[in-house]
């Protein structure tokens, strides 16, 4: 964060910029994530995916309160609009979180460019039916396939599977 913040206030174009990360390490049966923006991390676990971060954005903030829905979420106008980032501030706040993961299990961190395109049934039916080295990559042309405008950015983890893929 001190490296991005400092680069956009010494470089008056790059003022204002900003980025997510999600990050995990997964050590013995623990995956521990770390966030910050709205970049995500999934759990595929016996054939069903879970979200387990949580956007830090206007539109997570209304979901929170009941002001709109999930569905009305993938359509709202300020979706793409998040409250935290790294660079942006001096200091930044990253969210963490814990689960456990077994044998089979996958943990697929992504950017927005995929999870803002893909429905989470298309994304666990390529978890469930795609060679996993190959994966990232058919998330990705998924992605595009469905006008994806955004970079996409993938990595999955799992038991002797690390799968990275970017698109910009």
């Amino acid at each position: 964060n001190a490296l991005v913040y400092r680069a956009a206030m010494e470089t008056p174009v790059l003022m204002g910029m900003g980025t997510t990360v999600v990050l995990c390490e997964i050590v013995g049966s623990i995956a521990n994530i770390s966030y910050v923006g709205d970049s995500r991390a999934y759990h595929y676990h016996n054939g069903v995916l879970t979200q387990i971060t949580k956007d830090h954005s206007i539109v997570q903030q209304l979901i929170d309160s009941g002001t709109i829905t999930e569905e009305q979420a993938k359509f709202h106008p300020q979706r793409n609009l998040i409250t935290r980032a790294v660079g942006t501030e001096r200091y930044v706040l990253a969210d963490s979180v814990s689960t456990d993961v077994e044998k089979g299990d996958y943990i697929l961190m992504c950017s927005d460019g995929l999870s803002s395109y893909v429905d989470e049934k298309v994304i666990s039916d390529i978890l469930a039916n795609t060679k996993t080295s190959d994966v990232v990559s058919k998330l990705i042309e998924e992605a595009n396939d469905c006008g994806g405008k955004d970079n996409v950015t993938g990595v999955v983890m799992g038991e002797n599977v690390r799968s990275i893929g970017d698109y910009a």
